[in-house]
């Protein structure tokens, strides 16, 4: 499947990252309009600290909402926007 756009142009920006809540926000200009997705990434109070890990998780949410929202999906998903 082709893609919609190079994820290069994609800006990224973390916006919040806590001890249980990492969000991400993905900002991307194509075909003349500005589309933006966020991702968070929520963790229990018991797992064992790891910033890579829930940064990894909201980026990759924050591009699945932004490819939902440029192809005119609605995102069903609480933790994507």
């Amino acid at each position: 499947m082709e893609s919609l756009f190079d994820e290069k142009d994609v800006k990224f920006e973390l916006i919040y990252e806590g001890t249980t809540f990492t969000i991400t926000r993905a900002v991307l200009e194509y075909k003349g309009r500005r589309f933006v997705g966020e991702g968070v990434s929520r963790r229990s109070w018991q797992d064992a600290p790891n910033p890579e890990l829930g940064r990894y998780i909201s980026h990759g949410r924050a591009v699945k909402a932004l490819v939902k929202k440029i192809s005119g999906e609605k995102i069903h998903h609480t933790l994507m926007g």
